[in-house]
C-alpha cells in the first residue's frame, strides 16, 4: 500500500531507552489527496446560506439566485424533473425574483432571549438525563432496567433533532446579527416557492419566524388595526377581526409586562406561535410609547382558511364549501373544520358503542385539521392512521390500550361519513382525480403557463453484499427501473393538482402590483401592515383570474 499509493510513511519513534517503534504517518500526498475529496463532497450537498448581496434573478433554469461554480448544480427547480424545459416560466422566475429582493435582519432582542431560553432547557434535560441515570442503577439490570434505559434513550433520540435545529437556527441568527441579508429562491415542479436557506427562513419553526424581522421598517399609523391583528393571529386569537383587536387592546398589562421582562413574566409561552408574539410584545410596547412616528418591521401573516378544500369548493363550484372556507358572502369567519368536528360529534354520540363516547370526549379540532390536511395532500388511509397515532399518544390516558387500531379504524370511517355529510365534493374530487391516473404520464398545464408532469418513477431495491477487512457489510440501492410507479402516481395526483393551483395564485399576488416587503409559506401570506388590504385585493383577483371564481367583496382571507 505504502508503494503503491504513497499515501503513508514509516517514521521511527522513541517510545523509552533502547526502546524505539515504527509508526505509520500521513504524507503530504496523502493530506493533498483528502483536501480534493473533501472539496468534492461538499459539492454534493452544499449548506445554502443568506447572502449579504441581492440574489441574482433568475432568467433561466440554470442562471438565478447564488453565484455558484460549475460543479455545484444550483438550478430553479429543485428535485426531480417532471417539467418542460421548453415551456415559458417568466411569472414563476418574476415571483421569485420578488421575493429573493426583500431584505431581512435578525430581531436582536428576540434572540438574546430565545439563547438564554435555549441554555436553560438544554440545563434541564441535562439534569433531567443525569436524574435517569442514577434512577437506573437501582433496576440491578432487570427487565425493568431494560425497559427504562429503552424509554431513556427513545427520548434522547426524540430530543435530537429539535436540538440540531434549535442550535443551528441561533448559529446561523448570531452570524447574520446587525447586517441586512438575503434569501434566493427555488421552486418544485408544481411552481411552489421555497427559501434555499434551511433554518433561518420564513417558512421554518416559530424560532425562526420570530428571529426574521423585515430590515425596511413601515410606518402603522393609519393600519393599527392591522398591526392589532397581527399580535393577536400570533397568539391564536380566532373569531372576527374587530374582536382580535379588541383582544389584543384589553391584555395591555400583560403584553407590557413580557416586552419588559420575558424571561421572568412567561405568559407569551401559551401562544400558538411563542416567539412570534413575543416579537409583538417588543414592538407593541414600543407603539404604546409614540403611536404616530413608530415604525414596525414585523409582518400580518394572513393564511388561507383550509386552501386545499376552498380550492376544491372554487373548482367545482361548490356553494357551501366554499363558504365554509371564507370564500364567499358571510357575516362572520367560518371554520370548516369546526362544521366537521360538530358533524363528527353528533355522529359518534348517536351510537351505543362506549368506545365511540370515549371518542367524543377527546378529539379536538386540531385532530380534524390535521386528518383533512393528510387527506386533501395525498394521505392514504395509513397516512391518516399515522395521524390519529401522533396526536393518541400526547393524550394524558391510554383509554384502548390493545385496541387502539381497531378504534382508529372506526374513527377514520366515522370523519370519512362526517366530512361526507359537510359536503360530499371533497372526497369525490380525490375519486374522481386519482381515476384520471392511468397507466401513462399524466400531465396538465398550469395556470401560470408552464406544464406540470405528475411522473413517479419506479425504483427496485437492490440488495448489495460485501465484506471488508474480514467484516460483512450488508446495504442496499434504489435502482430506476423502466416505467411509471401507478400507485404513488395516483396517490399524488389530487395533491399535486391543488398545489398547483394555490402556488398560481401566490405567483399572480407576487405578480400584481410592487412588494418591498413580503414574505410567503405556499398560501400564507405575510406583509406589513401597511400593505394587508393591498394584499387582500391582490389575493381576490388572483383567486378569480386562476380559479375562474367571483370573489366577494368582503373576504374574511385573515380568518384561519
Amino acid at each position: 500500500f505504502r508503494q503503491t499509493t504513497g499515501l503513508i510513511e514509516y517514521s521511527k519513534s522513541n517510545i523509552s531507552k533502547n526502546r524505539w517503534e515504527y509508526v505509520v504517518l500521513p504524507t503530504p500526498e496523502a493530506f493533498d489527496w483528502i483536501e480534493r475529496v473533501n472539496k468534492k463532497a461538499e459539492n454534493l450537498s452544499p449548506f445554502f446560506l443568506p447572502t449579504k448581496e441581492i440574489p441574482d434573478d433568475w432568467k433561466s433554469l440554470e442562471a438565478g439566485g447564488y453565484r455558484f461554480p460549475p460543479e455545484i448544480h444550483w438550478k430553479f427547480f429543485k428535485g426531480h424533473e417532471r417539467y418542460d424545459k421548453t415551456d415559458n416560466f417568466s411569472l414563476l422566475y418574476s415571483a421569485a425574483n420578488t421575493l429573493q429582493r426583500v431584505p431581512f435582519r435578525v430581531n436582536e432582542s428576540l434572540y438574546k432571549v430565545s439563547v438564554i431560553e435555549y441554555s436553560n432547557k438544554v440545563n434541564e434535560s441535562e439534569q433531567l438525563s443525569v436524574n435517569n441515570k442514577k434512577a437506573l442503577k437501582d433496576t440491578n439490570y432487570t427487565l425493568v432496567y431494560r425497559q427504562c434505559q429503552a424509554k431513556y434513550h427513545a427520548s434522547r433520540l426524540k430530543e435530537l433533532p429539535e436540538r440540531i435545529r434549535v442550535d443551528n437556527t441561533l448559529s446561523l441568527a448570531k452570524r447574520f446579527t446587525g447586517t441586512a441579508f438575503h434569501l434566493p429562491v427555488q421552486a418544485d415542479f408544481r411552481g411552489r416557492l421555497y427559501y434555499a436557506p434551511r433554518y433561518l427562513n420564513p417558512q421554518g419553526s416559530d424560532l425562526s419566524r420570530g428571529l426574521l424581522q423585515f430590515a425596511t421598517p413601515t410606518g402603522v399609523k393609519g393600519c393599527e388595526h392591522w398591526f392589532l391583528i397581527g399580535g393577536a393571529n400570533a397568539f391564536g386569537v380566532r373569531g372576527k377581526l374587530t374582536d382580535r383587536q379588541e383582544w389584543v387592546l384589553s391584555h395591555e398589562r400583560e403584553i407590557k409586562q413580557v416586552a419588559a421582562d420575558p424571561l421572568t413574566f412567561k405568559w407569551w409561552k401559551d401562544a400558538t406561535s411563542p416567539y412570534q408574539f413575543l416579537a409583538f410584545c417588543f414592538e407593541f410596547s414600543q407603539w404604546m410609547t409614540d403611536r404616530i412616528g413608530f415604525k414596525t418591521r414585523l409582518p400580518v401573516r394572513l393564511d388561507h382558511h383550509a386552501s386545499g378544500l376552498q380550492i376544491i369548493g372554487c373548482l367545482n363550484k361548490d356553494s357551501k364549501l366554499m363558504r365554509l372556507t371564507n370564500v364567499a358572502d358571510c357575516e362572520e369567519p367560518n371554520d370548516v373544520y369546526e362544521e366537521i368536528l360538530k358533524e363528527l360529534l353528533l355522529q359518534l354520540k348517536k351510537s351505543t358503542r362506549p368506545e365511540n363516547f370515549h371518542w367524543a370526549s377527546m378529539i379536538d379540532r386540531k385532530l380534524i385539521k390535521n386528518m383533512t390536511l393528510k387527506l386533501m395532500y395525498g394521505g392514504t388511509y395509513y397516512g391518516l392512521e399515522r395521524t390519529v397515532v401522533s396526536w393518541y399518544v400526547q393524550l394524558p390516558e391510554d383509554v384502548f390500550q390493545r385496541n387502539l387500531y381497531k378504534e382508529i379504524r372506526n374513527l377514520i370511517d366515522s370523519y370519512s361519513f362526517a366530512l361526507n355529510n359537510v359536503s360530499p365534493t371533497p372526497l369525490r374530487f380525490l375519486r374522481e382525480t386519482q381515476m384520471k391516473q392511468k397507466r401513462e404520464v399524466v400531465s396538465f398545464e398550469s395556470p401560470s403557463g408552464f406544464t406540470v408532469i405528475n411522473n413517479y418513477k419506479k425504483y427496485r431495491s437492490q440488495r448489495v453484499k460485501t465484506t471488508v477487512n474480514n467484516e460483512v457489510i450488508v446495504s442496499r440501492l434504489n435502482l430506476e427501473e423502466e416505467g411509471l410507479n401507478l400507485r404513488a402516481a395516483r396517490t399524488a395526483l389530487a395533491a399535486n393538482l391543488v398545489h398547483m393551483y394555490d402556488a398560481a395564485v401566490m405567483h399572480h399576488v407576487l405578480n400584481s402590483r410592487r412588494w418591498d416587503n413580503i414574505q410567503t409559506m405556499h398560501d400564507c401570506y405575510a406583509i406589513p401592515p401597511i400593505d394587508c388590504d393591498n394584499c387582500i385585493d391582490s389575493v381576490k383577483g388572483a383567486m378569480g383570474a386562476v380559479l375562474g371564481v367571483d370573489m366577494p367583496a368582503s373576504m374574511w382571507y385573515a380568518a384561519s
